[in-house]
């Protein structure tokens, strides 16, 4: 298995940045350079149209056809994409994009396409790392791979390699150690997307931080393969032949696919007292809580939720949801939330989203503080969401729930 050479963060350029300036060089390339621009702002028709022209002004040039490729597999077009990929590949036979572009469109996982395969995603995504090693999203497709193919060298290098890329910016990584550290001991945390899962995959490899916690990603917990190692993985009991079951189109209204099976089935354990390790919901993944099984049986501490044996549950774990917002270094968050390396729209949401989930749980505290006739607690939340709306800023709906806190506050 190839090795990653050893990179400095300040030495590091995305692949993409590195093609965008060999792309800028050709001349003749407008209709590439604007693509690219309309490409990073999600206007994913546009941009098609334009890669389009740039294609055909020059068959030749294999990045055009890869930028082409990945827009048309944004556009749910996969079988498109695929062709235009190997067309990029008969171009460049070590083009890593290209490569990444047909690991994701025979992704079980990401795709929707009757075309999926897994063992051809793996090949690819491997592919793609070996040809470009500074391919972040080459490595992040890599990693869920090396999981369902129990191989754990590759998981290990995928992980050291978005950690020397620097693929997530540090107030990411700085929230995933916060996510960590308050945990239950021996927790399955429940995550739901990139920015809540690999960078505290990350810190658990390249620091032993939290070791003892079991991450389980809802997205990928919907792939058979992914179900089956994860829960062997943590000792965790899993319902019979979800081998067997497919995973649910978003929308279809069918049956449970497989992680509602696989929650549902440790949410009952829960309640039986037989699971053998506390079950918790990231903040990021609070929408989990809508599931029926889990229903009135949340209680929140900050960074996550618990899931109690019953009903009933107490809203919010006070002392621990004190605990947990006194903690927050608000200077930890300063500074861009997502990083060059990684262009993609949904990785940038979800890192605005976990910058919510700070200012939520230190108003949660203010107003159970106050609720508890708490007011030095209170005051004191209300401090630690000054200090973060400094750095965070904050919508006029928090600006507007922070003023009616310390108004409260004030005549308490």
């Amino acid at each position: 298995m190839p090795s990653v050479r050893p990179f400095t963060q300040a030495a590091l350029v995305s692949a993409l940045t590195v093609a965008l300036s060999s792309a800028a060089e050709s001349a003749g390339f407008a209709p590439l350079d604007s693509a690219q621009v309309l490409f990073g702002r999600g206007r994913y028709d546009e941009a098609q149209q334009l890669f389009e022209q740039a294609v055909a002004d020059s068959p030749r040039h294999a990045f055009a056809r890869c930028r082409l490729a990945e827009t048309r597999r944004r556009l749910e077009r996969p079988a498109e994409a695929v062709r235009e990929a190997r067309a990029a590949l008969a171009i460049d036979p070590h083009s890593s994009c290209a490569h990444t572009v047909l690991a994701d469109c025979y992704d079980p996982v990401m795709s929707g396409w009757e075309g999926t395969n897994a063992d051809s995603a793996w090949v690819h995504a491997r592919q793609a790392a070996r040809d470009d090693p500074r391919n972040g999203d080459a490595w992040l497709s890599l990693w869920k791979h090396a999981i369902a193919h129990g191989d754990s060298a590759y998981e290990r290098e995928s992980l050291d390699a978005l950690s020397d890329l620097g693929y997530f910016a540090p107030p990411v990584i700085a929230y995933n150690r916060w996510q960590l550290e308050f945990l239950p001991r021996n927790a399955v945390l429940l995550t739901r997307g990139d920015t809540d899962t690999y960078p505290s995959a990350m810190l658990q490899a390249a620091v032993g931080l939290r070791a003892d916690v079991a991450i389980v990603n809802l997205a990928l917990l919907d792939w058979p393969m992914y179900a089956t190692v994860i829960g062997r993985r943590a000792g965790l009991p899993l319902p019979a032949g979800i081998d067997t079951i497919r995973k649910r189109p978003a929308g279809s209204g069918g049956g449970p696919g497989v992680a509602d099976r696989v929650v549902a089935a440790w949410a009952d354990s829960v309640k039986r007292g037989a699971l053998p390790r506390p079950l918790v919901v990231a903040a990021s993944a609070a929408r989990v809580g809508d599931m029926p099984v889990l229903r009135g049986r949340l209680t929140f501490a900050g960074p996550y939720f618990t899931v109690a044996p019953d009903t009933g549950a107490a809203t919010d774990d006070l002392p621990q949801l004190a605990k947990t917002v006194a903690a927050i270094d608000a200077s930890a968050f300063a500074g861009p939330w997502s990083n060059e390396p990684d262009p993609h729209s949904i990785r940038v949401a979800g890192s605005v989203g976990l910058g919510a989930n700070l200012l939520n749980a230190a108003l949660r505290w203010g107003k159970a503080s106050l609720d508890a006739g708490d007011k030095a607690s209170a005051t004191a939340a209300l401090a630690k969401l000054d200090s973060l709306t400094a750095v965070l800023g904050g919508g006029e709906v928090m600006r507007g729930k922070i003023r009616r806190l310390r108004a409260a506050a004030t005549q308490h």
